[in-house]
């Protein structure tokens, strides 16, 4: 018995393709048969992609990341579907394992990093993998930023929300976490946005996620509604990579206002606290999203882990970090 590549659940019954519920795949791609992958060499796709690779001095996941858009082409009748690079309008981001040698099990990394994020109550894009030549994985994620008929919806990230120029690792010290949720409250509003501002950048400290910079964080801005904060998007446990930041940010403007932090040296579940309090969020629902949410479902992540692609000896150090994030974040 196999896991589905999208939800990591086990594969009972009959489905259409081994490896893949029938509704999940159907979910991610339009479609419940799998494409044809013929096109998509991977040898092809990591030379593409790494023409729009961009490197930094700082560790970024960004910085070695392959993206390209994808799209499903419909086949003629008898004839299968096809998966394809598209230089534009596609409904789909593929990520091909660019440097399986320096960041091993990355795209399984990224795809166990968001269901784990779903299970925390985040909103999550359909994200899986796809088998490639070789025996590699593409990771695929649906864009949240197309309507169904294709039509594009405004985002900008919080580096053009905030009005900084895209300079050499701005994205990481032109800001604060501080800062960068009064922007998103700003165009959003408070209340509710406040709150689950906070459940995300608390769910990425869980996690390990060392690169939740500001161009990780975007706004939708759809002309027909409100803007929001988009679903999340490059999640990875970076930890796993030996990346020596915990958080890609300063939690505060002013981090010498941290209380525990001062203390510990290193982020809590208080400095988390210290944080909402400031944003007008209640620590009652702050601690109650960290027990239930968080601390609560330890046993389900080290299923997860379990069940995800990820090579065997990368699944005890993403659970031995994940371990040590929500031991923090329980006291």
């Amino acid at each position: 018995m196999s896991n589905c590549s999208v939800c990591l659940k086990p594969v009972n019954g009959e489905v259409k393709n081994p490896g893949f519920h029938d509704a999940c795949l159907r979910r991610l791609v339009g479609t419940a048969v799998l494409p044809a992958l013929d096109k998509l060499s991977y040898r092809q796709l990591v030379r593409d992609g790494k023409k729009r690779l961009q490197s930094g001095q700082r560790f970024s996941i960004s910085g070695v990341q392959v993206k390209l858009i994808g799209k499903v082409k419909k086949g003629k009748p008898g004839h299968s579907s096809e998966l394809l690079v598209a230089q534009s309008g596609g409904n789909l981001i593929l990520k091909p394992d660019a440097k399986p040698e320096e960041y091993p099990g990355l795209p399984a990394n990224e795809h166990l990093s968001m269901l784990i994020a779903k299970a925390m109550g985040l909103e999550v894009p359909a994200c899986g993998l796809l088998p490639l030549d070789g025996g590699s994985y593409l990771y695929v994620i649906r864009r949240f930023d197309r309507k169904d008929n294709g039509e594009a919806v405004h985002q900008e990230d919080l580096m053009q929300a905030l009005g900084i120029a895209n300079k050499h690792d701005a994205k990481y010290g032109a800001a604060s976490y501080e800062s960068a949720g009064r922007a998103v409250m700003d165009a959003c509003g408070r209340g509710q946005v406040a709150a689950e501002y906070m459940k995300r950048l608390i769910a990425m400290f869980a996690i390990g996620n060392g690169d939740y910079h500001l161009k990780n964080m975007s706004l939708l801005m759809p002309i027909d509604k409100p803007m929001s904060q988009t679903p999340i998007y490059d999640v990875v446990n970076t930890q796993v990579y030996d990346d020596p930041n915990r958080m890609a940010l300063s939690l505060m403007d002013d981090d010498d206002e941290l209380i525990a932090f001062n203390v510990n040296g290193f982020e809590t579940r208080q400095d988390f606290i210290q944080l909402s309090k400031k944003f007008g969020v209640a620590e009652r629902a702050i601690a109650t999203f960290i027990d239930k949410k968080i601390v609560g479902q330890r046993e389900k992540f080290t299923q997860l882990v379990e069940a995800s692609f990820l090579p065997t000896e990368l699944k005890q150090i993403y659970q031995t970090i994940l371990d040590q994030h929500i031991k923090l974040l329980s006291q």
